[in-house]
C-alpha cells in the first residue's frame, strides 16, 4: 500500500469519527409536558397557574399561565418524576404527582378538570 493511500484510508476513519461525534452531541434529551386546562362542564379555563414541581430535585421547574384556549407547555424538561399543580380563581386547586417524564416524551396529559370551590380546597390524584 502506498503513503498515500495510507494516509487516504486514515483521514477516512478520522473524518468519520469526528462527523459520528458531532451525530451525538446534536441528540436531545429533553421533553415536554402540555396540556388544558377545563371546568366541569368542558369549558377552558385561562389565566390558570399552572406549577411544576421536579420531585426528583424537589424544586419548582416551572410555572405558567394558561392562554385563551386554557392551553399550557413545560419545555425544554429534563427526564424526572413531576408533580402538575393548577389553581385558578373559582376552583379548587388541582394536583397530579408521579407524572414520569422520559427522554425526548412530548406528553400530552389528559384534559385537567378543575372542580368549583375555594383555592384552599384541593383535589389531589
Amino acid at each position: 500500500m502506498s503513503t498515500c493511500a495510507l494516509y487516504s484510508r486514515i483521514g477516512s476513519v478520522l473524518l468519520a469519527g469526528v462527523l459520528m461525534g458531532q451525530v451525538a452531541t446534536a441528540q436531545q434529551v429533553s421533553g415536554s409536558i402540555s396540556g388544558v386546562v377545563q371546568d366541569a362542564q368542558g369549558a377552558v379555563v385561562p389565566n390558570a397557574r399552572v406549577v411544576l414541581i421536579n420531585q426528583t430535585q424537589g424544586t419548582t421547574a416551572m410555572q405558567v399561565i394558561t392562554g385563551l384556549e386554557g392551553s399550557f407547555v413545560f419545555t425544554p424538561l429534563l427526564p424526572s418524576t413531576y408533580t402538575v399543580s393548577v389553581e385558578a380563581a373559582g376552583f379548587k386547586k388541582y394536583s397530579k404527582t408521579d407524572i414520569v417524564l422520559f427522554a425526548n416524551d412530548r406528553m400530552g396529559l389528559p384534559p385537567i378538570t378543575l372542580d368549583v370551590g375555594s383555592a384552599s380546597e384541593s383535589v389531589t390524584i
